[in-house]
């Protein structure tokens, strides 16, 4: 007892618990924040919701994008600033690439207790999502709601029934756990995180309204196959790049590709649709408590992506979830012709410039069609 005592008394130990309390408190305040790697999950998510309130008095959204990669890469809030700001309405994005619906959610209430004046929610809606939906929380969902509220974390955690694991709870709360691999990270390469920074601030002084603008000219129809298997023989880390095309398209189309090969979806009510409609519940409340409208939009696919069914999927949407559903319901599925659909997908399923640019167009066709039927008001 006398020598643990003595431990516990020795300067050094005292110096090196006051420099681990004084470094988890700083955290705590947000302080590590910029240092945060580079498009990781908890940078692009305080990336994508700062960068919108940043921008405020630039623009301040009655429509705000709410979703993942797939509204993320494939809407251009420049598109439809230019299109519906005639008929008064401005546009901004919080969608964030691999966003749950928890995710979702917290971004949501973050920004909307700036954005006074939004009316309607564009909700890009993955019709497979239902059937992909899990009780545990994924390591990039963990990243992403620990740089919320931590009380508002725990309460959507339970909200949203996720099984949360005592590590999980760690996480989520110790700043020092939360970033131990990014303090890592920094630690092992120094010179590739100042690099990043300064790429970062060079970005953001770039960007107009929007946190990202699609800049990708390739396409999957440069490697020329006609279904999954095709696309892993000529996709594979091995395999010649095709013209035009580089490493990082390639291997790309190949991760891509291998996912959905090795997906296989089961159809029809489940656990696991019936988890996702109580968390799509919970995201729309939000919504309904400030009377704001939601306009459901599904997004394009390639035509690899036939054997998934969208069409039933959807339908089982409107059928199933039609009681959350907003009172707008807008199908792009086909917005691009079934055989030309790979020039406008850099990846498997991820818009590219082209796509982006007729997926923006489509949907502020529908939105002024809408307008002009003073379906939206």
């Amino acid at each position: 007892m006398t020598e643990y005592l003595k431990f516990i008394k020795d300067p050094a130990f005292i110096i090196t618990i006051l420099i681990i309390l004084s470094m988890e408190i700083m955290m705590q305040f947000g302080c590590y924040k910029p240092f945060i790697k580079r498009n990781s999950f908890a940078a692009n998510v305080n990336r994508i919701t700062d960068h919108a309130i940043d921008k405020q008095q630039e623009l301040d959204p009655n429509i705000l994008i709410v979703g993942t990669s797939m509204a993320y890469e494939g809407l251009s809030t420049e598109i439809l600033n230019d299109r519906l700001s005639p008929f008064g309405y401005r546009v901004q994005s919080i969608a964030i690439p691999g966003a749950e619906l928890i995710v979702q959610a917290l971004a949501v209430e973050k920004v909307l207790e700036k954005f006074k004046n939004v009316e309607y929610i564009i909700h890009v809606n993955e019709a497979e999502m239902p059937w992909v939906d899990f009780k545990t929380i994924s390591t990039g969902t963990l990243a992403m709601i620990s740089e919320f509220n931590r009380s508002s974390v725990f309460k959507k955690t339970n909200d949203y029934q996720y099984d949360i694991s005592f590590s999980d709870l760690i996480f989520i709360s110790i700043k020092l756990v939360t970033y131990r691999r990014d303090i890592g990270d920094w630690i092992l390469n120094p010179a590739l995180r100042i690099k990043y920074m300064g790429r970062s601030i060079k970005e953001k002084e770039e960007f107009g309204i929007s946190s990202y603008s699609n800049l990708y000219k390739l396409s999957l129809s440069q490697y020329g196959f006609s279904n999954l298997e095709e696309c892993m023989q000529v996709s594979h880390p091995f395999a010649p790049i095709a013209e035009g095309s580089d490493t990082m398209h390639r291997d790309s189309i190949y991760s891509t590709c291998y996912v959905a090969n090795e997906k296989k979806l089961e159809s029809g009510r489940n656990e696991s649709t019936e988890r996702y409609k109580l968390r799509l519940s919970q995201l729309y409340s939000i919504f309904n408590e400030r009377n704001i409208k939601v306009i459901n939009v599904f997004p394009p696919l390639p035509k690899y992506l036939n054997y998934v069914n969208y069409p039933e999927r959807i339908a089982f949407w409107k059928s199933e979830y039609s009681s959350l559903l907003g009172d707008h319901v807008i199908d792009l599925y086909r917005a691009f012709p079934e055989e030309e659909s790979p020039n406008y997908f850099y990846d498997l399923v991820h818009l590219n410039q082209k796509g982006n640019e007729i997926f923006s167009n489509k949907l502020a066709d529908e939105l002024i069609e809408k307008i002009k039927r003073e379906e939206l008001k």
